[in-house]
Parts: structure tokens; C-alpha cells; sequence
């Protein structure tokens, strides 16, 4: 019955929408979720040297490069009410970087968490608003490090770690959504989001040769706070019955205070990231779809605790990468 009703009162919630709108995922998207809809996604994120298109590696230069950026990610969301929807996903991330000296390999892995909850206090015909809280977090496993090259000495241990590298960061999050129905096989979506963010990266060391210098080598020891404003714009393409085209496009503007910038380094200040989804409805239930991602800075703004005064020129250049993703949906 549920169902039949989606169709026949055009006075619920979001009928007046495309009934075949893209996959929603974690896009900033006003969700088209009603009373007891379930929707459940399982992503996989991957970079790699093989699809370096921009060659990111190469224009980075130096002496160390990422060579393996990927994230598994699982999510849900239920419609509470007609009104009222939340939003879960839950990532694992993994980088692979190598370096010319000690520590020659780095392997770090991160989970996130991120929960939004939407309402939806306006329903017009072909017009909707919904704003949005949340929150949002990265935690990093620490990574250990038995070997480090102080200029030109090497000092290694066996045991106890001689660096540990440390970041997490979180944020509050709260958004305002909108949705226009452009015609039977367009949607588009705007709205604007803001982040309250507080970031933690540290490196520390019980080593008396090592910790004089990792005032130069690590990033600042204190924690800072970013309030990051994004302006976002989707639309949603139905191609055909069963193959939808998704584009989101996103501006960040990040200020930072409590951050101690370095002489001599540029800190980066705004973010464009645009991503492309194609989805192919195998069914009622499933759908699978492939997703690309493209960043002006790397993960500039989207993982916070990744950035720091150690390692900000790295987000110089553009970083991209391509994701594989199945959607079930009741």
C-alpha cells in the first residue's frame, strides 16, 4: 500500500519528483526518502599509478609519492517520516606512500563516520527545501616508525617506535537543500553547508636525538579549528528507464584559526571538487553505477586531518580517482 501511495497523492511528500531520480548516496542532494524507505550502499574508492590520469605523482615532484589512495565506504539512510530522513556512512581509507629517505614506506589507514539528519519544511510543486545537521569525523590509526634519517644519520630501533604519527579530526555540520523539477527527466539540486572543524595531526617521539627535531619535521603539536563554507549544485539526468547521469559540483572556502602557517609555504584556502556518477537500475531494488571524483587541491577540505603545515604542498595539484559502488533500495 505504501507504494501505491507514492503514485496516487500528489500531496506526499516528494511525488511531484522523478520517481527514477539518481542514486541519492552521500550526495548533497534533498533526499526523496519517505516514511520506512530503506536505502543501503557499499562503495569502493581506488587511485593508483594505473589511473594517474592527471599525473598527479608526477607533478608533485619531491622525494616521496602517493602511490595507493582507496576507500571502502557503507551507508545507509531511512525515512523516519515523510519529513524527516537520517543518513549513515561509515569509510575506511587506506594510503601507500614512499619516500626517498627514512621512512622509506608509509602505510596509513583512517576510518570516518558521518551522520546527517534532513527535514523537509517545504513542499511546493515543483520546488523543495530541507535543511540538514550533522556530523562528521576521521580517525587515523597511529603509525609507527623505527627508522628516521636526521640530514645525513639514520637512527633505527628495535621495539620501541622511535615517531608515532597521529590526526583525527570532526566536525558539526548544518545545511540548507534545495530541489527544482526541470521536467519529467531533470532534477536539480543547490545548497549551501557549513562545517565547524577541529583538527589534530601530531607527531611525537620518547626519542631524545629525534624530538628536538620534529619541531621542523612534524606539523604543530597544538590542535587548530577550521570553519569551512561549501556551495554545492547537483543535477540528476534520467538517460533512459534504467541508466541515470549524475553531476555534482562543489566549492569549499576554508579559514583556519589556532593554525600556525609555516615561512616560506602556501596554505591553501579553496577547494573545487566535481564528481560524475552513471547508475544502471538492474531492478526494483538494485542498482549498480560507477563514480569519478576530481579535486583541485587533493583531499583538500574532504579529509581535514590529512592537511598540515608539514605537508601542505602536496595540495598543490589535482588528485582524482575512480569508485565502483551497488545501491539496494525498499
Amino acid at each position: 500500500m505504501r507504494i501505491k501511495l507514492r503514485y496516487l497523492l500528489p500531496v506526499l511528500l516528494m511525488s511531484t519528483l522523478p520517481a527514477h531520480a539518481a542514486t541519492e548516496l552521500d550526495r548533497p542532494v534533498l533526499s526523496r526518502a519517505q516514511a520506512q524507505d530503506v536505502q543501503i550502499w557499499l562503495q569502493a574508492d581506488y587511485f593508483s599509478p594505473a589511473f594517474d590520469f592527471l599525473n598527479y605523482r608526477g607533478k608533485t615532484g619531491g622525494t616521496s609519492s602517493l602511490d595507493r589512495y582507496s576507500e571502502a565506504k557503507l551507508g545507509f539512510r531511512y525515512g523516519i517520516s515523510n519529513d524527516l530522513n537520517i543518513r549513515y556512512s561509515l569509510g575506511f581509507l587506506q594510503q601507500h606512500a614512499t619516500r626517498a629517505t627514512e621512512p622509506r614506506v608509509i602505510n596509513s589507514d583512517a576510518y570516518s563516520h558521518d551522520v546527517k539528519l534532513q527535514y523537509l519544511f517545504y513542499h511546493g510543486r515543483d520546488l523543495h527545501w530541507a535543511v540538514e545537521l550533522g556530523y562528521r569525523a576521521h580517525i587515523a590509526r597511529p603509525v609507527d616508525l623505527f627508522a628516521f634519517q636526521i640530514g645525513p644519520t639514520l637512527v633505527t630501533s628495535v621495539g620501541q617506535p622511535l615517531v608515532t604519527l597521529n590526526a583525527r579530526d570532526h566536525a558539526w555540520v548544518g545545511a540548507l537543500r534545495g530541489a527544482w523539477e526541470l521536467g519529467d527527466n531533470w532534477l536539480l539540486h543547490a545548497g549551501v553547508e557549513l562545517r565547524r572543524v577541529s583538527v589534530k595531526s601530531s607527531m611525537t617521539s620518547g626519542h631524545a636525538i629525534i624530538r628536538p627535531f620534529l619541531a621542523s619535521a612534524g606539523p604543530q603539536s597544538s590542535p587548530w579549528n577550521e570553519t569551512h563554507a561549501l556551495f554545492q549544485i547537483a543535477l540528476d539526468w534520467q538517460l533512459f528507464r534504467s541508466l541515470s547521469m549524475s553531476l555534482d559540483y562543489t566549492h569549499y572556502q576554508i579559514s583556519r584559526s589556532g593554525y600556525i602557517p609555516r615561512q616560506g609555504k602556501t596554505d591553501y584556502t579553496n577547494q573545487d571538487q566535481l564528481d560524475a556518477y552513471l547508475s544502471w537500475q538492474i531492478n526494483e531494488y538494485w542498482s549498480i553505477y560507477g563514480h569519478g571524483r576530481l579535486y583541485r587541491h587533493f583531499v583538500l577540505g574532504d579529509v581535514p586531518m590529512v592537511y598540515n603545515q608539514r605537508v601542505n604542498h602536496r595540495f598543490k595539484d589535482p588528485f582524482g580517482f575512480v569508485s565502483l559502488g551497488m545501491n539496494w533500495s525498499y
